[in-house]
């Protein structure tokens, strides 16, 4: 009985002791959980901002033509190469004309009849010797004749292909001899005072354009002087797979040594305006999209936002905060929605972190 006694007493000891080492780290925990957790805050403010965006593109020239002819035929002559300049109306290729001259002949005899033959009828008719269906039948033939006429005169003036405007030579694509049939494209004519550059932006910055904008351009190949240049055009669409819409750059004078598909570089500036900014380390991101945490009454609250431009390290918030709101920017290991903080100044959180890790 004795032996009974002692046995019960060393378990509920036991259990106590157990019971009891249960407990603590919950305990312990719970206390962890009520330390707040040190952060570094900024105030989201306002500050006049214009952004300077760097895009790249290549120069390409707006009127550009591909000579295609339009009658089949033996070349004769092609008389100029690439890199050549030529004069609007310049003769560029001749094809061998001698059927087409030949039935041309031929039209403007068969019109020369039919006219002869009308005024003949005419004469008839005053005299009573003539009806009005022989008249009607010999004006039908001038006219039929005429077009004719008009038809293989067009077709000959097919036989030489002329520069539709001054510009320069870029592909030479038959030589003399060869047989060309019809719609064969020949040569490629680019006008070099209509070169841009067109760059893809961002529907963010494309809100911040105007037409008339100034930009600084670069190209490379001739050297870092920059050029003067504008935005002529911005496109009324935005891939709505990439955000992304074009812009047209023309050059306010074309430097020497300049060509087509020089690779380019251009500075745009956006207007100053009043615009609500955060340190670019402030944005966090998950798959909802981007959100900030945001101090109120010592508690972290995770914040959406949405962001704009970036220019200098600072970001662009266009939606949800206000000036003002005490924003956390360093802290971020471990840290939850709704957690407790201690917002501590710079100095400080380095001394802590170099005294204490965070876990």
């Amino acid at each position: 009985m004795k032996q009974l006694l002692i046995t019960l007493t060393f378990s509920y000891l036991f259990l106590v002791s157990g019971c009891s080492q249960d407990l603590g780290p919950e305990r312990s925990q719970q206390h962890t959980g009520n330390v707040a957790k040190r952060v570094e805050t900024v105030d989201a403010r306002i500050v006049e901002l214009a952004y300077t965006l760097e895009r790249t593109g290549s120069l390409k020239a707006k009127r550009r033509v591909q000579l295609y002819n339009q009658e089949e035929g033996r070349l004769v002559d092609v008389r100029y190469y690439e890199g050549d300049a030529v004069i609007k109306d310049d003769l560029l290729i001749q094809l061998d004309d001698r059927l087409l001259r030949a039935e041309l002949d031929k039209a403007r005899a068969t019109r020369q009849q039919a006219k002869e033959n009308r005024n003949r009828i005419r004469t008839l008719q005053s005299k009573r010797m003539a009806s009005d269906d022989e008249r009607l039948q010999a004006v039908t033939n001038l006219l039929i004749a005429t077009a004719e006429l008009d038809l293989f005169q067009a077709r000959f003036e097919y036989t030489r292909i002329r520069a539709p405007f001054n510009g320069i030579v870029t592909q030479r694509l038959a030589e003399p001899g060869d047989i060309a049939p019809k719609h064969t494209h020949l040569m490629t004519l680019i006008d070099p005072a209509t070169l841009v550059i067109r760059l893809e932006l961002s529907e963010l910055a494309l809100a911040q354009l105007d037409t008339n904008t100034p930009v600084k351009i670069i190209i490379d190949a001739l050297g870092n002087t920059p050029v003067a240049g504008l935005i002529t055009r911005i496109f009324p669409t935005v891939d709505e797979r990439t955000r992304l819409g074009q812009v047209e750059i023309s050059l306010s004078r074309l430097p020497e040594g300049i060509r087509e598909g020089q690779f380019s570089r251009v500075y745009l500036s956006t207007p100053a305006k009043q615009r609500l900014t955060l340190p670019f380390n402030a944005i966090r991101r998950d798959k909802q999209g981007e959100f900030v945490f945001r101090v109120i009454d010592n508690k972290a609250q995770q914040t959406p936002v949405r962001t704009g431009l970036h220019q200098s390290g600072l970001v662009e918030i266009l939606e949800g905060l206000e000036a003002g709101d005490s924003i956390i920017i360093r802290g971020f290991l471990g840290l939850k929605d709704n957690q407790s903080v201690e917002v501590i100044k710079p100095d400080s959180m380095e001394q802590a972190s170099r005294d204490k890790p965070e876990k």
